[in-house]
């Protein structure tokens, strides 16, 4: 199948791939092709090979970067299989591809997506893989007893083949589908016994920085951008505070010797 080139200006659509490229929800290339042999670019591969895809080809549409993927560019993709995306369905209290919200489908499509590289087998080690992926994440990969047979990715899905060369990339295909961790620390501290420790975050002024994951920034040109924050928590939990004699926040200044007169969020 040749590849259909539409030109229009080689100097916009350069600008384009360069700023759009796996950032927008919406599908700017919807109408455009870009091939150059007699094979298929990543999008294109997984459509022609619906038995297997068929439904991550619609978390691809659904996101707006089906033909994104499609783009001469370079991109590593992890690929789950249709049973793995009928069980991230099921677990996700959804009946279908539709009922994913758009950008919800776009992180996900990007949380499995690392652009401007080709990662094959031979670059896998055990632990984090250098590149980040489009959510600016590290993904991880496992070796376990067994061989290729037992090679995980995050520890939740595994590998059921590698290397599957497109003309744009590479394509692993896995059997579950990546759930990205989108809960921040304060998230977790309100969700979880750590009740005395979080209001102790509150009254410093730290829920604001522990909720807080991307601010909007400029870089140097002045192009809008945003700063993505990383950080660790080394949590109490109640019931450590409680083999303390520690009940309450009250219970926690009055071990601190807490000054009242100065304000906490010094």
């Amino acid at each position: 199948m040749k590849f259909i080139l539409k030109i229009k200006n080689i100097c916009l659509y350069a600008f384009i791939l360069v700023l759009s490229s796996l950032h927008a929800c919406k599908d700017a290339y919807e109408d455009q092709t870009f091939m150059a042999y007699d094979e298929y670019p990543i999008a294109m591969y997984l459509k022609e090979n619906a038995a297997d895809y068929a439904l991550w080809v619609e978390v691809l549409e659904r996101s707006g970067l089906y033909n994104t993927l499609n783009l001469s560019d370079t991109y590593t993709c992890f690929v789950p299989t249709n049973a793995g995306v009928n069980r991230y369905l099921e677990k996700m209290g959804y009946q279908s591809v539709a009922e994913i919200p758009q950008e919800d489908a776009a992180y996900l499509v990007k949380y499995h997506v690392i652009y401007g590289t080709a990662i094959d087998l031979g670059q896998f080690q055990s632990g984090a893989i250098t590149e980040l992926n489009e959510t600016d994440d590290n993904l991880s990969v496992e070796f376990r007893e067994g061989g290729l047979d037992a090679v995980y990715l995050n520890g939740e899905a595994r590998f059921v083949k590698f290397d599957v060369k497109a003309t744009n990339g590479i394509i692993h295909v896995i059997d579950d589908v990546l759930v990205p961790l989108t809960a921040t620390i304060g998230d977790r501290l309100q969700d979880s016994g750590y009740g005395i420790f979080y209001e102790a975050v509150k009254a410093t002024g730290y829920d604001v920085l522990l909720n807080t994951v991307y601010t909007p920034s400029t870089d140097e040109n002045g192009n809008p951008t945003e700063i993505r924050y990383r950080y660790t928590a080394f949590a109490v939990s109640d019931i450590t505070y409680a083999k303390a004699g520690i009940n309450s926040l009250g219970d926690l200044k009055e071990k601190l010797n807490a000054d009242e007169s100065i304000p906490y969020t010094n």
